[in-house]
């Protein structure tokens, strides 16, 4: 006993206790928040957890410890927090904003440190300074404070980079997301200038391995939270949840939103559970096993991808039309494909009939079209405005199919081939 300094070892794990308390509260303030966001300033939609994802990618590429990468997954979770004290009609503007909007927008800076103070203070105290300079450019040009180079934190100068590659990379309602060639091509014209060269280094890095290879999203030593919809069939029915997927490796679970909507407490005649998650613009699917703890809370184990480890996919943006056997058509945007079903997202104000088969017309870069036969086997409500709908392709001839390989095949030779001469070129440089 007088090897130990018991009220040192007590007095730690009262702080790690304080602090896992303390996060369950951060994490439930989020949903309300992004719950808020989501019907409130679709701008922001998805934006939070995109650059969460971007920023863990980086992080793990700079080799940052897991502590670090911990708060820095907070910080990005947080970091745009101080919009919701901005006037709503400048955050969702379509269009550029005026100089006087533009200074107004700035003090979302300024706004987010004062909120994530009250919120981390106790438990991670960096991450308001950090969200507060996250607008800082490298030669000293951003805001709120001029600072340049070192004077700015490291965690901010990678959520500087993560937050362009989504304002970029993802489609908002007033602008197309720019290919991955623009994307890189911006991240190098302001290295040096606005961002750090070391993190755009590794931001290119993760680029080729999360947008032109298929991703495991959830591959990762961070605890990570997503909107998701979690779908138990029963024998008695069908029940599907909009809520949000708190993933960590030792205990994940499900958070309701559908608080009006009733909550499945005996799962005793249960047949299957999916989880399908939303992230950079897409859906993931997974089997998974259920337990209920509380009202509107599932325990989630097990989880397993839906797609097979050979299975080839890849996100895009594509124009296409969806043709019902009435010959009635709608204009879609098909947002990832595969050989076996795309995701396609639609507004949302008239479902579509799910037990109807259609024929989808996609129209590719090059100019050749598809038409792919099937049927709509689940759709997920991403906002008031919008849905996906996951479209299971049914009797696809050989040869359309191999057309359709071609294409995807075509696609990731393209994107792999541009960065790896962009890395090749780098590299010859230094």
């Amino acid at each position: 006993m007088n090897r130990f300094n018991l009220f040192a070892i007590y007095s730690y794990a009262l702080l790690k206790y304080n602090q896992i308390i303390a996060i369950e509260r951060v994490f439930k303030f989020f949903i309300m928040i992004e719950d808020y966001l989501k019907n409130n300033l679709p701008s922001m939609r998805l934006h939070a957890f995109n650059v969460a994802y971007w920023t863990i990618e980086i992080a793990k590429k700079l080799n940052l410890p897991k502590d670090e990468r911990e708060k820095l997954y907070y910080a990005a979770l947080f970091h745009d927090i101080g919009k919701i004290n901005v006037k709503n009609s400048i955050v969702n503007k379509e269009g550029p904003l005026t100089p006087e909007e533009y200074e107004e927008i700035k003090e979302h800076a300024e706004f987010g440190y004062v909120i994530t103070r009250e919120l981390f203070d106790n438990i991670y105290p960096d991450i308001p300074f950090w969200i507060k300079w996250h607008h800082e450019n490298y030669d000293g040009s951003g805001y709120p404070e001029g600072l340049k180079k070192n004077e700015i934190p490291f965690p901010s100068r990678i959520l500087r980079v993560a937050n362009v590659i989504d304002v970029l990379h993802s489609p908002k309602s007033y602008k197309k997301p720019v290919t991955v060639k623009e994307l890189v091509e911006e991240l190098k014209r302001c290295t040096g200038k606005d961002f750090d060269p070391d993190v755009v280094d590794a931001a290119l890095d993760v680029i080729n391995e999360r947008i032109v290879l298929p991703m495991d999203i959830l591959k990762s030593n961070v605890e990570k939270i997503f909107p998701a919809l979690l779908s138990l069939r029963t024998f008695r029915d069908v029940y599907n949840f909009n809520g949000y997927f708190v993933f960590n490796e030792k205990r994940s679970y499900f958070k309701s939103t559908d608080l009006n909507g009733n909550s499945v407490k005996d799962l005793w005649d249960l047949q299957s559970a999916s989880l399908v998650v939303e992230i950079f613009n897409s859906m993931y699917e997974y089997e998974v096993e259920v337990i209920p703890v509380e009202e509107h809370t599932y325990i989630i184990s097990n989880i397993r991808p839906m797609e097979k480890k050979n299975f080839i996919s890849i996100l895009w943006e594509l124009e296409a039309e969806l043709i019902a056997a009435s010959g009635k058509s709608l204009n879609v945007k098909v947002k990832r494909l595969s050989g076996d079903y795309l995701l396609f997202a639609h507004d949302n104000s008239c479902p579509l009939d799910m037990s109807s088969l259609y024929k989808m017309k996609i129209k590719f870069e090059d100019g050749e079209e598809l038409i792919l036969n099937g049927i709509i086997t689940y759709y997920y409500n991403a906002s008031t405005n919008y849905a996906f709908y996951k479209y299971a392709f049914v009797n696809i001839g050989e040869t359309t199919r191999d057309k359709l390989f071609k294409q995807i095949f075509k696609k990731q030779i393209y994107l792999r081939s541009f960065l790896k001469k962009d890395r090749w070129i780098k590299n010859k440089a230094g």
